[in-house]
């Protein structure tokens, strides 16, 4: 039941970032605060059709609908993404040994950067295709894109509940570590994102925590759902963090998805593993926290 255990502390996830999330609203209200006000989402979001079609983009309805070509390109992109990491794959199977056991979780571990990277890539081809002249209208529509992306985002959260096999949970000691992790992981994510982004972020600390702690619980879109609740317009740093963070995400999560080929070999590795993640999260803390740290050092 290793698969529903993991599905579950992920679904687990997405509820203690609504709980979470909506408790810290619920303060910032008492309080108050007039960003956490309940605001008229016509004043929010005015919507044109300057904004749902721009223009030089191709009309929303001609042989071929807008939306369909939308569509056609995510999977193009997402098509040629994965047959990349496939052929790759291939290539550490022949390897064996090292390769197969840890580059190759760490490949598909990473693999929304793969899928980024041949985002980027089709995007630049066809911004110089435009330019020569070769191709003279845009494909890509943002707004379009942005309404596929909640769509495929409440899809894959909808299939990851529904993966979960309910027999597991006839058995206590599958539930029991299962309630201890998912209460203990709440509570501490709760409590330490509160104070990193007190330390961090002094300037818009309730935008930083809404954002990390929605995304560290569930993903990068339900941090953007309850930072929306107070940054509307996305007026504070807070939503180009959750961006700029990709690659200290892959510095710091690097040698954590290198570990998983080891943890799972006997219980010695798991609990030098263990020790390790503690190193990793104590160099963490020294980063967030170095100027406090250098600061008693130079007075002492």
């Amino acid at each position: 039941n290793g698969a529903s255990f993991g599905l579950t502390v992920a679904a687990m996830g997405f509820v203690s970032a609504s709980i979470g999330g909506v408790y810290y609203l619920n303060r910032l209200r008492r309080a108050g605060d007039k960003r956490a006000q309940v605001q008229n989402a016509e004043e929010i979001e005015d919507l044109n059709a300057s904004i749902i079609t721009e223009k030089g983009e191709i009309p929303l309805s001609e042989s071929m609908d807008k939306l369909t070509v939308q569509v056609a390109i995510v999977f193009a992109t997402y098509f040629i993404a994965f047959a990349a990491m496939w052929y790759v794959t291939k290539g550490l199977d022949s390897l064996g040994g090292f390769w197969v056991g840890t580059i190759k979780p760490l490949l598909w571990g990473f693999n929304f950067l793969v899928g980024t990277a041949f985002a980027i890539l089709f995007k630049n081809i066809l911004t110089s295709l435009r330019k020569k002249g070769i191709v003279h209208r845009d494909y890509i529509n943002n707004f379009m894109l942005n309404r596929i992306s909640g769509l495929f985002f409440d899809l894959m959260v909808t299939a990851s509940i529904a993966a979960i096999s309910l027999e597991a949970f006839k058995h206590k000691e599958f539930i029991i570590p299962l309630v201890l992790i998912c209460i203990a992981g709440a509570f501490i994510t709760y409590w330490y994102n509160l104070r990193v982004c007190r330390h961090l972020f002094p300037d818009y600390s309730d935008e930083a925590f809404l954002s990390l702690y929605g995304m560290d619980t569930g993903t990068a879109s339900t941090g953007i759902i309850l930072l929306r609740e107070i940054d509307p317009l996305f007026e504070t740093p807070a939503s180009h963090n959750l961006i700029y963070q990709n690659l200290w995400s892959i510095v710091l999560g690097a040698p954590m998805l290198l570990l998983l080929g080891f943890v799972a070999r006997s219980i010695t590795w798991c609990w030098i593993v263990y020790g390790i993640l503690y190193v990793l999260f104590a160099m963490m803390l020294i980063i967030q926290y170095r100027d406090k740290i250098f600061r008693k050092k130079a007075k002492n």
